[in-house]
């Protein structure tokens, strides 16, 4: 049996040499693997040659108030494998990956830790024993034998436990943040810095050939997402496209504005 294990090992730090190996060549040659330069004879094409040989796919950018998890590989493998057979095919493909940080639930969660630091409240509440509701008998039929009551037993059914949430703070920790280190995440701005660089390390393990010149952060903080953000905005409401109105909305007193569905720590689906 410890000699089965030593082999099984043997094959995964085997393989993991090799992709090591391949990622450090991928990393050397981007223009080969990664990206390609436009060929020499682009700009004399027509535009139907041109988008004939190009290939783009892009990736939902998930959202950085966490590192990433199962779920991002799963989902972002089918566009890596699809990138990568379209590359070997000559065209010239792109994967381009962003993550995103605009939005409420990092906010949220920063003042949640913020307020809980402050209280000192830091770890949740003990768990509660709820009464089990009394569990009625069927009454038995008219010819079944008559059973006798046991010492002790009653209608009642066990005990439940109720679990709080955890804090904040749990959070953290549960995810692998040090405790000496999550005070510096009572600043928004500290997620936007510590999380997406993680991701992108991760993704690179992982062996994704995205074109990293083209990764960026969605916030006011990148001015550069911000403007394109606000050029939008402005282009769709000069064309007559959105519009100024009033509706009826869930509203943060705490925040002191609207609080939309993917911005509630709980409650998503719930109206107005």
């Amino acid at each position: 049996m410890q000699e089965e294990q030593k082999t099984s090992r043997a094959r995964f730090d085997r393989l993991r040499e090799i992709e090591l190996a391949m990622q450090d060549v991928w990393a050397k040659n981007p223009e080969e693997y990664v990206h390609q330069q436009a060929p020499a004879d682009y700009t004399s094409k027509s535009m139907e040659q041109k988008n004939s040989e190009k290939y783009m796919v892009t990736f939902p950018y998930p959202y950085m108030n966490g590192y990433l998890h199962l779920g991002h590989a799963f989902s972002m493998s089918k566009a890596e494998f699809q990138i990568r057979y379209q590359r070997q095919r000559g065209k010239n493909a792109i994967f381009p990956f962003a993550f995103h940080c605009t939005g409420m639930p990092i906010q949220a969660a920063a003042n949640r830790l913020k307020a809980e630091i402050k209280s000192g409240k830091i770890h949740s509440e003990q768990p509660k024993i709820v009464e089990a509701p009394k569990v009625e008998e069927k009454p038995a039929a008219k010819d079944a034998p008559k059973k006798g009551k046991a010492k002790g037993d009653d209608k009642k059914g066990p005990p439940k436990v109720q679990k709080a949430p955890p804090t904040q703070y749990e959070i953290l920790m549960q995810i692998g943040i040090k405790e000496e280190d999550i005070p510096a995440f009572q600043d928004p701005v500290h997620w936007l810095r510590f999380f997406p660089p993680k991701g992108r390390e991760d993704l690179q393990a992982f062996g994704v050939s995205a074109d990293w010149r083209r990764s960026f952060i969605t916030t006011s903080i990148n001015p550069f997402y911000d403007s394109f953000i606000r050029w939008q905005m402005e282009t769709l409401k000069e064309k007559g496209k959105i519009i100024y109105g009033k509706k009826y909305t869930i509203f943060s007193e705490l925040d002191n504005q609207p609080c939309a569905d993917h911005d509630r720590s709980k409650g998503e689906g719930v109206g107005p």
